[in-house]
């Protein structure tokens, strides 16, 4: 059973889920606009074995809204804070999309994470990041506008069925997904996606947000296993082969996955 808390980093109160302590921590870290429900799929055969912590970052799903400051160095400065005061042991990080890029920033040089996961996250080198984003623009540009009307779930829901919508070429259309789509568009704070749709066209605002994301840096500097978990591109996967393959290049210690049945999202 998870529990849902609070923690308060003394910039903003975050909302997290807590499992039984069944053995080492693990921190599951969402990506943008998304929140800790997006790993529920996942979670059953997982809590039997570790202690599950589920964070919503700041701007998403039931934590605080912190208009303004949605960069990764704010990201991973609620994390740092959150693993040494909530978790305060040793802890593998599970870093989703977006988000694990924060997670690739959390454990780089740092002995306290024992194991990385990374789920399908563009690395960023020399600013390939920006160029996926922008092939994905009509996606954030949408989610933006509709977090922006302060609709309600069924309203979302019902604007999501008039319009399709797109992740890249592909075209989303799982009733589930649209659900889940809706319930957290209805909840985030639409700053945190101000940066990415202005990148398009500024990239001082991308350069601004993922400050210290360098992935040909961090990569070698990951002293601990790594696990890439990668999704088809044709699919909506976010790491192209080029991208995966210098990954491997780089980390020292990893493990790659490959999924081709699986898009981005890797939780069906």
């Amino acid at each position: 059973m998870l529990i849902e808390k609070s923690f308060d980093s003394g910039e903003v109160v975050l909302n997290y889920a807590e499992g039984p302590d069944n053995g080492p921590p693990i921190l599951f870290i969402h990506g943008i606009t998304d929140n800790w429900i997006s790993f529920l799929p996942i979670m059953p055969s997982i809590t039997m074995r570790w202690h599950i912590y589920a964070i919503d970052l700041r701007g998403h799903g039931k934590s605080g809204h912190t208009t303004g400051h949605y960069t990764y160095r704010d990201y991973t400065r609620d994390l740092r804070k959150f693993i040494k005061k909530e978790i305060n042991q040793p802890t593998i990080l599970f870093g989703h999309s977006l988000r694990g890029m924060i997670a690739t920033m959390l454990a780089a040089d740092n002995p306290e994470i024992e194991a990385l996961v990374i789920g399908d996250s563009p690395p960023n080198y020399d600013g390939s990041m920006r160029k996926d984003l922008i092939k994905r623009m009509s996606y954030w540009r949408r989610a933006k506008e509709m977090a922006e009307k302060g609709e309600t779930v069924s309203d979302v829901l019902r604007l999501l069925g008039e319009k399709k919508l797109m992740w890249g070429n592909v075209v989303i259309d799982d009733p589930i997904f649209l659900l889940r789509t809706a319930m957290r568009w209805s909840m985030m704070d639409p700053d945190i996606l101000s940066n990415i749709v202005g990148c398009g066209d500024d990239p001082a605002k991308f350069d601004e947000m993922v400050e210290g994301y360098e992935t040909g840096r961090l990569f070698p500097r990951l002293r601990c296993p790594v696990l890439l978990l990668r999704g088809n591109p044709e699919l909506g996967g976010a790491v192209s082969d080029e991208e995966a393959k210098r990954a491997v290049e780089l980390i020292s210690d990893l493990i790659y996955v490959y999924m081709p049945t699986l898009g981005h999202s890797l939780f069906p």
